[in-house]
């Protein structure tokens, strides 16, 4: 085993010292099926990682705000937990027939119509 040449391979190695394997020239014939494992979580985190580059890229060139998608990711667990303890306490029915829900929806429908009617609006006026 010799000195790791920056930190990420120093940061590895004690990851793999952590979890009992020895870094060194006979890791491959030691853990086999840790570095086969090693090796294609990587093949799959390179498409991955690609896919999300393409999707950020086109993100960013058609001007969509960052931060709505961070709200996005906060709120979402938290919104999917609330609809599944509604479902309970309706105890199968409708959310859609509770007279609470019904105003809730149409407002949406109203302020989602109004946005983007606006928006389209400002987009004939701007040409």
């Amino acid at each position: 085993m010799g000195i790791p040449g920056s930190v990420i391979a120093a940061i590895l190695a004690a990851g793999f010292t952590m979890h009992g394997i020895v870094p060194g020239p006979m890791v491959m014939r030691d853990n086999p099926d840790f570095m086969l494992g090693l090796f294609g979580s990587l093949l799959i985190a390179s498409p991955l990682m690609l896919a999300f580059g393409l999707v950020g890229y086109f993100l960013k060139k058609f001007e969509f705000p960052f931060v709505t998608f961070v709200i996005g990711f906060i709120i979402g667990p938290q919104l999917k937990l609330a609809v599944r303890q509604s479902l309970v306490i309706l105890k199968g029915g409708s959310i859609a027939e509770h007279p609470v829900a019904i105003r809730f929806i149409v407002l949406t429908v109203l302020v989602v119509g109004r946005i983007a009617f606006g928006a389209r609006a400002r987009l004939r006026g701007a040409t």
